[in-house]
């Protein structure tokens, strides 16, 4: 009994003395951002995550280091993964939006359907997780509602007609937690290299480059071969690249 409680107490230290040497890491990281010294900076946060932590606004602040030394790439990358962990951050929103800006982009966006791009706003109001949360609680409100509805004594109460409204939106929120899993789960990524050769298929060879891609476009993984990523871009179109280009 004894050796567990020390073993617990190993643990515990030794996490404690984790998190304090994180929080040194973060703070040294930061005051090199202040005096401008972005590659440390770099280096430091870098270094927080090699240590297996992570959070939104480590991902932030990596991100202004990655772009104040022109890293835009990568700035781009750290900021969709601070969005992710915390997607309504408004300042990462807008310092996305300025990184992206910096970029020229082979793919064009398809234009957007007025109802479509209101649904994938509202999906990326809330985290996952924010989702089930709000799902289960609306079904908790449905099913007490329900439960009234048999009881004579609540019968006659208007806001009862209300759950038809509520089932509704729980539908709604099922359809979109489901669809944001599927996002959520598909491996994304950035190029990070000025500009990169798109190429037909794996290794050299046989297979042409199709078209060249610069650098800040996202894109979804669909399959690796060695060294070689097969990626679909936003507008559909698949082709390989390289792994050390994103």
């Amino acid at each position: 009994m004894k050796k567990i409680f020390y073993l617990i107490f190993v643990i515990i230290l030794n996490a404690s003395n984790a998190d304090s040497v994180q929080n040194e890491l973060f703070i040294q990281a930061n005051n090199y951002m202040i005096i401008q010294k972005y590659n440390e900076a770099i280096i430091t946060y870098e270094k927080i995550l090699d240590m297996g932590f992570i959070s939104s606004e480590l991902f932030y602040n990596l991100g202004n280091a990655y772009y104040r030394n022109n890293n835009i790439g990568l700035s781009i990358w750290a900021y969709l993964s601070s969005l992710k962990l915390r997607p309504r951050n408004e300042d990462t929103i807008r310092n996305l939006s300025i990184a992206q800006s910096k970029t020229k982009y082979k793919v064009e966006l398809p234009i957007n359907i007025f109802i479509f791009d209101k649904y994938k706003k509202i999906k990326s109001i809330l985290t996952l997780n924010e989702f089930i949360f709000v799902g289960g609680l609306i079904f908790l409100i449905i099913s007490t509602i329900s439960f009234m509805d048999k009881v004579e004594f609540f019968r006659s109460i208007k806001f009862i007609n209300f759950n038809k409204v509520l089932i509704f939106v729980y539908l709604l929120i099922l359809i979109i937690t489901i669809d944001k899993y599927r996002t959520d789960k598909n491996k994304k990524g950035v190029i990070i290299k000025k500009s990169t050769e798109a190429f037909s298929g794996p290794e050299y060879g046989q297979n042409k480059v199709i078209f060249r891609l610069n650098e800040g476009v996202i894109f979804n993984i669909s399959n690796e071969k060695n060294n070689w990523l097969e990626i679909t871009l936003i507008d559909g179109t698949k082709c390989w690249v390289e792994k050390k280009s994103s």
